[in-house]
């Protein structure tokens, strides 16, 4: 358990052995502060929910990189025949001087 001096200031955030705590001043409507909101939360728990947040974002960006590279690919094959067809139209254009 952590024991505190309310007459010092305390900071916004610090850890224990086992938990990370937040402190939020309370204060009165003249702005004078009353007491303190402290709310805690297991470091085990936090450490757990920060690795299954990694995996996700790690599976996003290799779907994200997947998609890239399959848009890249469709649109360089689309483009490659497009100018294909157009560069083989003007050529015959410059040839026989009709379309």
């Amino acid at each position: 358990m952590i024991w505190m001096n309310y007459k010092k200031d305390i900071s916004d955030t610090f850890e224990s052995s086992k938990y990370y705590i937040s402190v939020i001043p309370i204060k009165d409507f003249s702005g004078k502060k009353v007491g303190y909101a402290l709310t805690g939360i297991s470091k085990k728990y936090l450490n757990t929910i920060i690795d299954e947040n990694n995996k996700l974002v790690y599976s996003l960006l290799v779907i994200f990189t997947l998609s890239v590279y399959i848009w890249t690919c469709v649109h360089i094959y689309h483009y490659k025949n497009s100018y294909t067809k157009s560069y083989k139209k003007g050529l015959r254009i410059l040839v026989t001087g009709c379309c």
